[in-house]
């Protein structure tokens, strides 16, 4: 893996030179080699012979592309590979909303603003959405994530190919490059990248403008939503998830005035790039929609504070346990159904990423009628320093949690007084959680289900004592298992 991401950071800098290129990319096949992704491997030997591979050299091409193609055909091989599962919805799509189940409803009143519930029970395990992004950005700025991945469609270690102009980015292929709107972000100034929410915010715009090629319909779709109507025009499932987006509570009265300032000169930056491009300066020329492109933005601005982060599981080779993994954060992203689901510390759902996709899953049972509720922390448990936490989620989010955890301070005292390990489910759901990754995946699928049965089942049967230190312990194994089931590495 960190030989796959130093040929992927040295392809980047070599900015497409031909002969140096041809020479990387079957050094790089190696590495995927060695991840069992011997077709992957071809693709690089492809992408070599197509570049001006020294002719001397042609020879190692043709061997090595001969035994990955044989490997492909072996039995004893592909048995020992690992097959992600692919996630799949528990229940029919949703007639209005792609990748989410048709027993989801949107919903609004004052507590808690536009939110979601169901309107049938749900069980530990169940897949309720499986979303793709409006828009999704990497993160530039915390790190690097452990997995190299593609700009647009963000799944990781593959034959990423960089931006000739550029070193910023990399995409599976030239599908991937021509999808992007890297064209509007390439060699973009530092000064105007180096936010996050600035530049989820141009992506956004990005995705707006591509959806209304008519200007004015965009305003008077925008006037429509502001003023509460109800829209019948709208023909194309990116026009139906912006108004989605456009619709989240923001909270722009709670914010300070330097915070306010600091949005109006972003906004200022943003129409200055803008209007960088001649064909998007070209759509706004009337003062009137100039006027409009202002205060869309300053809006997008606002709305951007409900993106979701995405997060990406690892661990280190020694480690013994999948209790052990640490996540790192690659991406961040608007989701037009999932900001809408709100905040708990105590939530009866989880939510993980797969690539750029957002997979909802069910991890306390829920009944007809009731709001589903996520963490928007990742240390969904960590009672060091509540209060901090609280004070972080109230600059942050503008709103005070009310969750069982928050409102019963006695909670930490007392939920390590109850001890249900003794019980059948538990020592058999529990197993995963004691064993590494590596181990895991070398289990038999019969042998995985049947884990994955009776941790789900131990949820179910204990609910009405959570949360005490053994049903918190089982989510966490649960969510291991899904994010490891599903994860290509």
């Amino acid at each position: 893996m960190e030989a796959m991401n130093t040929f992927n950071s040295a392809l980047k800098m070599l900015k497409m030179d031909p002969v140096e290129v041809a020479l990387a990319y079957p050094n790089r096949s190696a590495c995927f080699l060695h991840l069992n992704m011997p077709e992957v491997c071809l693709f690089d030997i492809e992408l070599a012979k197509k570049l001006k591979h020294p002719a001397h050299l042609m020879h190692k091409l043709d061997a090595r592309a001969s035994k990955y193609t044989a490997l492909l055909i072996d039995e004893q091989f592909e048995d020992s590979r690992f097959t992600p599962m692919t996630p799949k919805l528990s229940f029919d799509e949703h007639k209005e909303f792609a990748g989410v189940v048709n027993c989801l409803k949107i919903r609004k009143n004052d507590e808690f603003g536009r939110h979601i519930v169901i309107t049938r029970d749900l069980q530990v395990g169940q897949t309720f959405l499986i979303e793709k992004p409006f828009a999704i950005i990497p993160m530039r700025f915390h790190g690097a994530p452990a997995r190299v991945r593609c700009s647009h469609c963000f799944e990781a270690c593959i034959n990423l190919i960089s931006c000739k102009n550029c070193k910023g980015v990399s995409y599976c292929n030239e599908e991937c490059m021509a999808m992007s709107f890297h064209k509007y972000e390439c060699n973009m100034p530092i000064s105007l990248s180096r936010k996050e929410t600035f530049e989820l915010l141009m992506r956004m715009f990005f995705n707006v403008n591509a959806a209304f090629t008519d200007i004015d319909m965009l305003m008077k779709t925008v006037d429509t939503l502001l003023k509460g109507g109800k829209l019948d025009n709208l023909t194309t499932e990116a026009q139906r998830n912006f108004c989605s987006l456009f619709q989240l509570t923001h909270n722009h009265r709670k914010m300070l005035e330097h915070q306010m300032d600091r949005f109006r000169a972003a906004t200022d930056v943003a129409i200055i790039t803008i209007n960088r491009f001649p064909d998007l300066k070209s759509r706004f020329r009337t003062l009137k929609h100039q006027r409009f492109l202002q205060h869309l933005l300053l809006h997008l601005f606002h709305i951007a504070e409900h993106a979701v982060e995405l997060y990406e599981y690892t661990q280190e080779k020694d480690s013994d346990s999948m209790s052990k993994m640490e996540c790192e954060r690659y991406a961040y992203a608007m989701y037009p159904f999932s900001c809408y689901i709100n905040h708990s510390c105590l939530p009866n759902v989880w939510m993980y990423s797969v690539d750029d996709r957002l997979i909802g899953k069910v991890i306390r049972p829920i009944k007809k009628g009731e709001q589903l509720f996520r963490s928007y922390a990742v240390a969904l448990y960590a009672t060091e320093g509540l209060e901090q936490k609280r004070l972080a989620m109230d600059l942050q989010f503008h709103f005070k949690c009310k969750c069982f955890i928050c409102t019963n301070k006695q909670w930490s005292s007392q939920i390590e007084r109850m001890s249900l390990a003794n019980d059948p489910l538990y020592k058999v759901g529990i197993k995963p959680y004691e064993m590494n990754t590596q181990a895991f995946r070398k289990q038999s699928r019969k042998t995985i289900e049947e884990q994955l049965k009776k941790a789900t089942e131990f949820l179910e049967k204990h609910d009405h004592l959570h949360p005490v230190y053994d049903t918190m312990v089982m989510q966490g194994n649960l969510f291991g298992m899904w994010s490891t089931l599903t994860s290509r590495y």
